[in-house]
């Protein structure tokens, strides 16, 4: 005989519905705020108007979930950020040449992942990474991470973290952008750009070589396990 759902499965049941809705509230804005923003122009930036239009839902609608579109942004590029993270953390390496190679992985991925995925990576790439920065640490802290091991290494030198973090982030940040407008990877821009930032550093040329490559390559050999990846849109040229 089946058993007869009490008081507290009823409000448990409701709770779930209730979130789940939500979260779909929440998946359709976030999706029309990146067919808004993939499709503008540089001369016009999107405002909630338009992404209400996308997402067929009224202004109380939108506030109801968001207090601003930028809220909605930073909660699109945390997401975006945290794929990547979470990527990052299974190609990290290890043996010879490892903190130069994990050192330049992250950028290297960022930028590719802004090429295959040029719609999210449009969000991304409008976002205040300074006060981004103080919202996702986690970020942060594995690139403080990686340039601190690199530099206890012997593979690179800086005076400051901050200003050490600033530049990569920089770097990667304008190249996202150039790649997501272009929505195409670009293998040569991106092993150049990668080469300048570790050469920025102080990397040494043999060494900035061999960590371009292995961050190139680490990351094709994992392609497999990238739901994003798309080979036919990489240009070598």
């Amino acid at each position: 005989m089946a058993a007869v759902p009490t008081a507290e499965d009823n409000e448990d049941f409701r709770v779930r519905v209730a979130r789940e809705k939500r979260e779909r509230m929440r998946l359709r804005l976030q999706d029309a705020a990146i067919e808004v923003y993939s499709q503008a122009s540089l001369a016009r930036m999107p405002v909630v108007e338009d992404v209400i239009k996308a997402a067929a839902v009224s202004r109380g609608t939108f506030y109801k979930y968001y207090p601003s579109l930028e809220e909605l942004l930073a909660d699109i590029g945390q997401q975006v950020a945290g794929d990547v993270l979470q990527t990052y953390r299974l190609l990290v390496v290890g043996g010879d040449n490892a903190a130069a190679t994990n050192l330049l992985l992250g950028p290297v991925l960022s930028m590719v992942h802004a090429g295959m995925e040029s719609a999210r990576a449009s969000i991304t790439a409008r976002l205040d990474f300074v006060e981004y920065f103080s919202r996702d640490n986690n970020m942060k802290k594995i690139l403080a991470g990686a340039l601190v091991k690199a530099r206890s290494d012997a593979v690179i030198e800086y005076d400051h973290i901050d200003a050490a973090t600033d530049y990569v982030v920089g770097a990667t940040l304008e190249a996202i952008r150039r790649l997501a407008r272009s929505q195409q990877v670009d293998e040569h821009y991106i092993k150049t750009v990668a080469g300048m930032i570790a050469r920025g550093l102080g990397m040494s040329p043999a060494v900035t070589r061999s960590a371009v490559d292995s961050s190139w390559h680490t990351i094709q050999a994992s392609a497999s396990r990238l739901p994003w990846w798309q080979p036919e849109i990489i240009s070598r040229a």
